[in-house]
């Protein structure tokens, strides 16, 4: 079969699993979500195959077959499938919430959050503004981050750098659910930005706000049957000089980068390339399995196994190890699906989705329940941008990441005792009444 036919079988393939998942689970269903993200990635994959762009690119160095692709289609479907139970009915009845606890973590993600701006603000600024971006950027394929911080502060982002998302969930809970506006909140999603800013001056990314933005739009998705009119647009109003901000600077970044022609090439590129290159560079590419050395460091570290990042932030040193596994570029976007068939093989990451899905099955999905899981929210975004940007590469594949895990579990088990609370919205923005009622028993 043409390469292009294959191409094109692989959207048709991803279409019909955009449509049932609409069918079955709902068109606003995070699961549905997720999987359009891939069908719309189907897609520019072929555009970028069919583009003078390709040619010249190191993904052209092979033939495109049908059977990794129909892998890849396979794990992407039943990891998307994975978020199909998160749903939120519009009740002020909320179950696995303790306010006192929440507040208590909020405020240390906020301080942890701002240090790590403070720190790293003056050089992430100075490298936006530097005129010659593309070297900046070069660099960062070899060096890791352009932004050098002491051991201390090094360490702390390493261990917290993971509840940032927090920043931008427990407001959105806050305002929406709630229906109250506080300082801590506004300096909250404040912080949220910064940390956004000294991402992309790190990285020299524009990559960095798609992802802070599908935080935005899983929240969005996840709270939508709590939306006032008068009040959404007050919000969105208050938001627009960030938003403005974002979109002028994701331009800067496009144009400095890149002249006219190879801006258009290298935005196809980064939209289409993740599934061309695990079909090309990746399937029946390799020699063993990694085990976890790039999605669980943590781990490996831990044990005194060889980990992703025991080299510092030096890329070239930290990839030898995956180069002898995989002797083609290890840099570049693979999907999610790579990362676990590198570490995994064929057959472990399929089977560890299967069992996921139908221990899934088992439980009874929220619609139509009397609560809101306050806990599911946060792990609806959490499992949710691990997902859609997993249509690039594996999303927390790094010891924050890791430390993650471990948080939202210990959460898990200390908000499960957490008693069902009523919150009756008052009318003013200024906060809510709220009443402990009886413990009920909760599905996660």
């Amino acid at each position: 079969m043409p390469e292009s036919n294959i191409l094109l079988f692989n959207i048709c393939l991803y279409l019909c699993g955009t449509g049932l998942f609409s069918i079955k689970f709902g068109r606003l269903n995070l699961a549905t979500i997720g999987i359009f993200f891939y069908l719309m990635s189907s897609v520019f994959a072929f555009l970028y195959f069919k583009s003078d762009y390709f040619r010249m690119s190191i993904s052209n160095v092979g033939k495109v077959t049908l059977e990794p692709l129909i892998w890849l289609f396979v794990f992407n479907v039943l990891l998307c499938a994975v978020l199909r139970k998160f749903e939120f009915p519009g009740t002020w009845l909320i179950s696995n919430y303790n306010a006192k606890l929440i507040k208590k973590i909020h405020v240390f993600a906020i301080v942890v959050s701002f240090l790590i701006v403070i720190i790293n603000i003056v050089p992430a600024i100075n490298n936006i503004t530097n005129p010659n971006l593309k070297d900046l950027r070069d660099a960062t394929y070899l060096t890791g981050s352009l932004v050098k911080v002491s051991f201390v502060f090094s360490l702390l982002k390493r261990i917290f750098g993971g509840l940032s998302i927090l920043l931008i969930v427990i407001p959105f809970f806050n305002v929406f659910v709630l229906k109250r506006i506080n300082k801590l909140d506004l300096l909250s999603i404040i912080i949220f930005f910064g940390l956004i800013l000294c991402a992309i001056g790190a990285y020299i990314s524009r990559g960095v706000i798609l992802l802070y933005s599908i935080d935005i739009l899983l929240l969005l998705i996840c709270l939508r049957r709590f939306f006032e009119a008068k009040f959404f647009l007050k919000i969105i109003i208050w938001s627009f000089p960030l938003i403005l901000g974002m979109a002028l600077l994701f331009s800067a970044i496009t144009s400095q980068r890149f002249d006219s022609h190879s801006s258009n090439g290298a935005n196809l590129r980064y939209a289409g390339e993740s599934q061309l290159n695990f079909a090309i560079m990746m399937y029946d590419k390799t020699n063993g399995m990694s085990l976890g050395y790039r999605s669980l460091p943590l781990f490996r570290r831990i044990i005194g196994l060889d980990y992703m990042g025991s080299h510092g932030s030096d890329k070239y040193k930290n990839l030898r190890f995956l180069d002898r596994i995989h002797p083609y570029p290890n840099y570049i976007f693979y999907s999610v699906g790579g990362t676990y068939y590198l570490d995994f093989g064929k057959l472990m990451p399929i089977l560890f989705l299967l069992i996921i899905n139908l221990i899934l099955s088992k439980r009874k999905v929220n619609r139509g329940q009397a609560h809101f899981n306050f806990y599911n929210l946060i792990l609806a975004v959490y499992i949710g941008r691990y997902v859609i940007a997993g249509q690039f590469y594996c999303q927390y594949a790094n010891e924050s990441g890791n430390f993650m895990f471990m948080y939202l579990f210990m959460l898990y088990i200390i908000l499960k005792k957490s008693r069902c609370i009523n919150y009756s919205p008052n009318i003013k923005k200024y906060g809510s009444n709220y009443k402990i009622m009886p413990k009920i028993k909760v599905r996660i």
